[in-house]
């Protein structure tokens, strides 16, 4: 055999070998994986029915017990739901729930909403909310001014966000102090401001569309807090230099990130 034959040998057998090692690697890391993955999961379902049509969610009892105290005393306690292993939630919204289950497998939110999920991204803070998930209320009030701001830079000013039943949806669910009813009412005050002129600073209250007002006064008629927060903001509006844009809430340079989260001050996740 040649010198180059015996060299071609031993690199087709060091080759054979680190080939047999890598496989013998990724077979070890995807065992670890999926140990990894079967412990955090466990091994248990259980059923949630969501809304009046009873839409069924098939969801890992573990993952969602850790991720609220309220399924975790649900579903281990000793209660209906922890022996026949499903619970029933007939006034939640079952578009809300799904991206629920998808934040809880994934720890993130789609970043593809559209205008037609403003409803479920509302009803999706309001779950959050109930179920007392601080974390994912502050992640979809993001993803809410994140589109906000994309409408608006393809020209929506986002009407949307302010419709009737929703906001009176909202405002049924919080005081109009907290976070979400706030946002409303300052994209509602920057939406009617600068629906004549576009962005200037130069706007004043005088600017207001009659018809904008005789919407107020219309939805203010079953909740007189969303007439008093929006009072409330015109005027801070007319004693500062200019009217801050609630959708850009996510702009890393902005000072105002956080005024719609929910977590305490300096603790932005």
């Amino acid at each position: 055999m040649s010198t180059k034959q015996s060299h071609r040998k031993l690199n087709d057998l060091f080759s054979k070998h680190n080939t047999r090692q890598v496989r013998m690697a990724n077979t070890s890391t995807s065992s670890t994986t999926a140990n990894f993955l079967g412990e955090a999961l466990g091994n248990q379902t259980v059923k949630i029915y969501v809304g009046e049509k009873r839409k069924e969610f098939l969801v890992h009892k573990d993952l969602l017990c850790k991720t609220s105290d309220f399924f975790a005393k649900g579903f281990n306690g000793g209660f209906k739901e922890s022996q026949e292993g499903e619970m029933y939630l007939p006034e939640d919204s079952p578009g809300a729930f799904f991206f629920l289950v998808d934040w809880i497998y994934r720890s993130t939110l789609p970043t593809t909403f559209t205008e037609a999920h403003i409803p479920d991204l509302y009803r999706l803070y309001i779950l959050a909310d109930k179920l007392c998930i601080p974390t994912l209320k502050d992640k979809t009030m993001d993803s809410i001014q994140i589109l906000a701001k994309e409408l608006e830079t393809n020209g929506n000013v986002g009407d949307a966000f302010i419709s009737k039943d929703i906001v009176l949806e909202v405002f049924s669910k919080f005081s109009w102090m907290e976070k979400l009813p706030k946002f409303i009412i300052w994209l509602m005050v920057d939406i009617f401001l600068h629906r004549e002129k576009g962005r200037k600073l130069e706007v004043k209250a005088s600017d207001l569309n009659l018809d904008d007002l005789k919407y107020v006064w219309d939805i203010s008629k079953e909740n007189f807090e969303i007439s008093l927060s929006f009072q409330v903001r015109m005027l801070t509006w007319e004693t500062s230099d200019c009217l801050w844009n609630p959708r850009n809430g996510q702009m890393e340079e902005s000072n105002n990130r956080c005024v719609f989260h929910s977590h305490p001050e300096d603790n932005c996740k």
